[in-house]
Formats: C-alpha cells, structure tokens, sequence
C-alpha cells in the first residue's frame, strides 16, 4: 500500500516552462548572448542551472544571472498554472489517506505564491524547497 508520494514541483504539478523560458531569455539578451527557441531551451537547460549558464554565459557572474533571472521572473511566475489533472490527482490522494510530500530546486517564495494561487497548499504535508 502507497502512504506517501513525494512530487517535484516545476514540470509535475505546475507548468512553468513559458516563464522560465522567458526569464531564461531575458538573462541571455541582457548577456549578449542569442536567445533560444523553445525547441532548443528544452534540448539544452539542465540542473544545477549553473552548468547551463557555464555554456552560454561564461563572462557573466552567477550573481548577476541570477538577479536578472528572477528579477524577471517575478514578473512571470503568475502565469506558472497547474498542469492538467494535478488537483485531481492531489484530492485522489487526500481521500484515500496517502500523504503527499514536494521536493524541488524552486525558490521557497515562488513555491508558496506559486502553490496558493493553484489552490495546491492545503495539500502538502511537507515542501521541501529552496
């Protein structure tokens, strides 16, 4: 019997792929560097981001990827949404008594605003986030 399910949050129960996307761009043009189709953006980001950035943006410091990156995506992460059947699957869980857990690479503060605003919070036994 399942008691526990632990999810990732970003691409499992939230899509913010255009968000991140978009601030991932934002970070390459403010770099000089050419954007990325999103075609390419899936072939080429990895974790830890740092690696990806290595690649593209060498001369950059992290810091400063880093403060452009979320200076832009706190602009975009209300339209991170809740990928479809997610809720259900939450609800699925709670009423048979499993517990469900996250464990992601997201920043705390975007987790929180992020999990709120797709009325997923209430859910979560425990996040373990950034």
């Amino acid at each position: 019997m399942i008691r526990n399910i632990l999810f990732d949050w970003s691409g499992t129960l939230v899509d913010d792929l255009p968000a991140v996307w978009e601030a991932t761009n934002h970070v390459l043009s403010r770099a000089g560097v050419p954007q990325l189709t999103l075609e390419r953006f899936r072939q080429e980001f990895c974790l830890p981001f740092a690696r990806f950035y290595e690649r593209y943006t060498p001369q950059v410091p992290m810091a400063q990827l880093e403060e452009w990156f979320h200076g832009r995506f706190r602009q975009l992460q209300d339209s991170v949404a809740p990928l479809p059947h997610a809720r259900e699957f939450l609800l699925f869980c709670r009423g048979r008594g499993v517990r469900t857990f996250v464990l992601s690479t997201v920043r705390r503060e975007y987790f929180f605003q992020q999990s709120a605003r797709a009325g997923f919070a209430p859910f979560f036994d425990r996040p373990y986030v950034e």
